[in-house]
C-alpha cells in the first residue's frame, strides 16, 4: 500500500452531538441562577450562561475551573488531586471559588 492511498473502511462519517444538556430554567426576573455547591464544596456548572452568570456575580473572587467529563479516566484521577488543592490549608484565606463543568 502506498502511504498517501487512503484506508478503506465501512464506518460511515463522525458526528458530534449538538443536543444541548437539560438547563435549568431561568428565574422568574430572567435571571439565570447560579451554580449550586456540592457536597464537596465545589460549585457545578452547567453551561455557558451559568458560567458568564457566575463570574459576573463573583468580580473580585479567582474561580478555579476544572472541566471533566464523567466517562474520562484521566479526569477521575484528576478529581482527588483536585479536591485536595481545594482543600489545602495554604489556600483557605484566599478569595478562590472552587468549580467544575462537565
Amino acid at each position: 500500500l502506498n502511504s498517501l492511498s487512503p484506508v478503506p473502511t465501512t464506518a460511515g462519517p463522525l458526528h458530534m452531538s449538538t443536543a444541548a444538556p437539560p438547563e435549568k430554567p431561568p428565574t422568574d426576573d430572567g435571571l439565570v441562577p447560579l451554580p449550586e455547591m456540592d457536597k464537596d464544596g465545589l460549585y457545578n456548572i452547567e453551561n455557558a450562561e451559568q458560567h458568564k452568570a457566575f463570574l459576573a456575580a463573583n468580580p473580585d473572587k479567582i474561580v478555579v475551573l476544572k472541566f471533566y467529563a464523567p466517562w474520562c479516566r484521566a479526569c477521575k484521577g484528576l478529581a482527588p488531586k483536585f479536591l485536595a488543592l481545594k482543600n489545602d490549608e495554604k489556600y483557605k484565606d484566599l478569595p478562590i471559588l472552587w468549580s467544575q463543568m462537565s
